[in-house]
């Protein structure tokens, strides 16, 4: 009786069966033997089904939670697709329903890409600041091609017009590239263009500062509405 009663507790522990897959995945780490066919983690961030905001997926079969600093072992090289890299896990994180995804580029401190292992170069560290080269209208530009738009959506996005100024468009695209170093790909213009210009973007501001504090992208945004 006691034997099984053993078996059974250790099944339990090894399968993770009735644990909650935000719990779970948030304490897989892989080991590094492997580590120049895996991505690396900066922060905590999310493995997505989709580019969509992290927001806007369930647990499981939408997203799952990647910890920062866990080396992640990659089945094949991983493919840059705008802000974010393709990447096949060779096993899944535990409470996640797919090993083929999406990560944030924004959010890795290396990755294995195109045969070889690429290092991620964070843009963190330019947050907060106005590009202080060239023009307003020339650094908006790089503001939206840095964020992941392409040089055609990023011109049109900076020309003046319906009231707004060239500084105007430099804050807003600087407020879009906090919003995506935040993981907020899909929504970022959208949430720039609420209220006026110093307003998007001193939002955006918030919502990094209570990231870099340790608070989820979710309680980031709901916290500085």
């Amino acid at each position: 009786m006691h034997q099984k009663i053993l078996f059974a507790c250790l099944s339990v522990a090894l399968c993770g069966c009735g644990t909650n897959p935000e719990e779970t995945s948030a304490g897989y780490e892989i080991t590094q033997a492997n580590s120049q066919r895996s991505l690396v983690a900066a922060r905590d961030t999310f493995f997505k089904i989709s580019t969509a905001d992290s927001t806007d997926l369930s647990w499981g079969a939408g997203k799952c939670r990647l910890q920062q600093g866990g080396h992640y072992q990659l089945a094949r090289a991983a493919s840059q697709y705008g802000a974010h890299y393709i990447v096949e896990l060779t096993r899944p994180v535990p409470g996640c329903e797919f090993r083929k995804g999406y990560v944030y580029g924004g959010h890795l401190r290396s990755i294995w890409a195109s045969g070889d292992t690429r290092r991620v170069v964070s843009r963190s560290h330019h947050r907060r600041h106005v590009n202080t080269r060239g023009d307003a209208t020339s650094r908006c530009v790089l503001n939206y091609v840095n964020a992941g738009y392409s040089t055609s959506s990023a011109r049109f996005a900076c020309r003046e017009g319906s009231g707004e100024t060239a500084r105007d468009n430099l804050l807003r695209s600087t407020c879009v590239r906090n919003y995506v170093d935040a993981g907020y790909s899909e929504s970022a213009r959208f949430s720039c263009r609420r209220g006026s210009s110093s307003e998007a973007l001193s939002t955006s501001e918030c919502v990094q500062n209570y990231i870099d504090a340790g608070v989820s992208p979710e309680s980031a945004r709901f916290s500085c509405r």
